[in-house]
């Protein structure tokens, strides 16, 4: 996708829909510009309230940054963002195989 409409889409995480915003993220994620996509996804991270697009941004942060994505996990600190730092120091930086191995966190604390 091409730079300037990845830009323009970042405007849509501070819409009102959380499927937007949602799709934001996602397109945000999937910028070649890492520093860019982790710092705008950082932001929006720190304003959101809903707990599933907060969820939506974290994957699409480490698919965004891979390992470059730790500093900014654990800069927010939260359970989530530290458990997918945990799961990238483990050497998995593949954003699919962290994604399933956050899910199964998940689901061993019945979430």
């Amino acid at each position: 996708m091409p730079s300037d409409v990845i830009q323009g889409a970042s405007e849509f995480l501070r819409d009102s829909s959380e499927q937007n915003r949602s799709l934001a993220a996602m397109a945000v994620g999937g910028s070649a510009d890492r520093e860019w996509a982790l710092a705008t996804l950082e932001t929006a991270y720190l304003s959101e309230r809903s707990s599933e697009v907060k969820r939506e941004m974290l994957i699409h942060l480490v698919r965004a940054g891979r390992e470059q994505s730790l500093k900014v996990l654990e800069r927010l600190g939260d359970a989530d963002a530290l458990e997918y730092a945990k799961i990238l120091r483990t050497g998995v930086t593949d954003p699919l195989v962290v994604l399933e191995r956050k899910q199964e966190l998940d689901l061993e604390r019945g979430v």
